[in-house]
């Protein structure tokens, strides 16, 4: 049998895809929740494991790698997965969203951040005028 149908075999509880391919981590980057960012590079792969891949972007699961082969018991018994994603955006960040749009609809002559910071401050500064 088959490595990937062994490993579907062990985790198919849910008919949840597991794929097993050759890969090289490849470039790294820090993200600002702390996690990471890792472009995995694979070698050549088979029609069915390009269309599993596609059928993952975007998925929440497990990313195990490891130099030596794998065996299905290795990844018996792991951890749940404690889902971190917002899917929506913060107030300030749906205040700067809609401020670019409009920064961006009137050609205006500054740089972005320029205009945010002005803006914001006229905006604090018309606040605190009713505060008083």
């Amino acid at each position: 049998m088959e490595d990937k149908q062994i490993l579907k075999k062990v985790f198919m509880k849910e008919e949840k895809i597991v794929l097993k391919v050759p890969s090289t981590i490849g470039k790294i980057e820090t993200m600002v929740d702390r996690g990471l960012k890792v472009a995995v590079y694979t070698q050549e792969l088979t029609t069915e494991d390009k269309a599993l891949v596609l059928e993952l972007q975007n998925k929440l699961g497990w990313f195990v790698f490891s130099e030596a082969e794998l065996e299905p018991e290795d990844l018996i018994e792991l951890p749940k997965i404690k889902v971190q994603f917002r899917t929506e955006k913060t107030p300030s960040e749906r205040l700067r969203a809609v401020l670019y749009v409009l920064w961006d609809s009137q050609s205006i002559k500054t740089s972005f951040d320029e205009f945010y910071k002005r803006y914001m401050e006229n905006l604090i500064d018309k606040i605190k005028e009713r505060i008083n």
